[in-house]
């Protein structure tokens, strides 16, 4: 699985992209990421943007680590749980 992060121009927002050869996904105007959930290796991630909820994705742990950081240096990682989606996002 190929998982990209990347400024949008003209915004003040990220988009994700997400490719396999099972599926390909895209999320734009992302302003929030948070860890929603971990479970063994696996690991979460819930997306938003200003105007609420925009889906999620589920990673193993190392990958996790690495999308944390890619996240932080965007400025768009929250940290919180799925329970405070509305701060969080």
């Amino acid at each position: 699985m190929q998982i990209t992060i990347g400024i949008e121009l003209f915004k003040k927002s990220i988009y994700v992209s997400i490719s396999s050869p099972e599926i390909v996904a895209a999320f734009e105007g992302i302003t929030g990421a948070y860890v929603g959930q971990r479970t063994g290796d696996s690991v979460s991630f819930q997306l938003c943007r200003s105007t609420g909820y925009v889906g999620m994705f589920t990673v193993c742990a190392d990958v996790a680590a690495e999308l944390i950081a890619t996240f932080k240096e965007h400025g768009v990682f929250r940290d919180a749980n799925s329970f405070e989606l509305k701060e969080a996002c």
